[in-house]
């Protein structure tokens, strides 16, 4: 194998560049841990008066493309998510996929809006979040699940994104997947999901609470992510 090989000069500069990076991975990885687990704590203590999911939301299904069609070759206004798109309770736009205006026709009824709550309910089971407005009425796998809140004023989707992320929320689902072998979560289990519950005022409190360390958490999840083509980068430019 042929390397570059360059001055020493260059050589510690890239190496100090890169362990600089390291030092940022390792930062994240603590910071990452510390947020999840206060997080957890937060969760874990919202409430202890619970009710039925769908009490308080719909709870409906997406649809698959049909059978024969698929994915658009360029971007289209119809957006097509799917389980892979679900990303620190929002979504990953990185790769999105779409559909054209003839296979939308075909499922125009299956689509997510920016006021639902999607949930993921094959593959990784549990993947709660809320689709950004920028792609508002873009179509729901038939992976997924979205509910749609009754009223606004008694539950706010911030609050029932994070409470279903709950290991309280969590584990019942666990148990609902398991006991019917089948690694899929039916609609009427998800309704049937038992959530913690508090008046309005207190889901803004602990949505306000809870904000910090759901950002930190992403944030350190993106500088590990990119450590690998950030490192790539440096040497790039140091080899020119």
């Amino acid at each position: 194998f042929e390397i570059p090989v360059p001055s020493l000069d260059i050589q510690k500069k890239i190496a100090e560049e890169c362990k600089q990076v390291d030092k940022e991975v390792i930062t994240a990885i603590d910071e990452l841990s510390s947020a999840e687990e206060k997080l957890a704590d937060l969760l874990n203590n919202i409430s202890n008066y619970e009710v039925r999911l769908d009490t308080l939301c719909y709870v409906k299904g997406g649809k698959r493309i049909p059978k024969g069609m698929g994915y658009s070759a360029s971007v289209t206004n119809h957006p097509y998510l799917r389980v892979s798109d679900f990303k620190d309770f929002s979504i990953d736009e990185s790769d999105l996929h779409y559909i054209s205006e003839y296979v939308f026709e075909q499922i125009k009824n299956y689509t997510i809006s920016s006021e639902d709550v999607y949930i993921s309910i094959a593959g990784t089971i549990g993947l709660v979040g809320i689709v950004p407005p920028n792609i508002d009425g873009a179509n729901l796998t038939e992976n997924a699940a979205k509910m749609i809140i009754k009223d606004h004023n008694s539950l706010i989707k911030e609050y029932l994104c994070l409470v279903l992320s709950s290991q309280k929320v969590q584990s019942q689902i666990e148990v609902e997947t398991k006991s019917i072998g089948v690694p899929k979560l039916a609609l009427h289990r998800i309704e049937s999901l038992m959530i913690p519950y508090v008046e309005k005022t207190k889901q803004e409190e602990f949505v306000k609470k809870a904000m910090p360390y759901i950002k930190t958490i992403s944030k350190a999840k993106s500088i590990m992510q990119h450590s690998t083509s950030r490192k790539q980068v440096i040497l790039e430019k140091n080899l020119k």
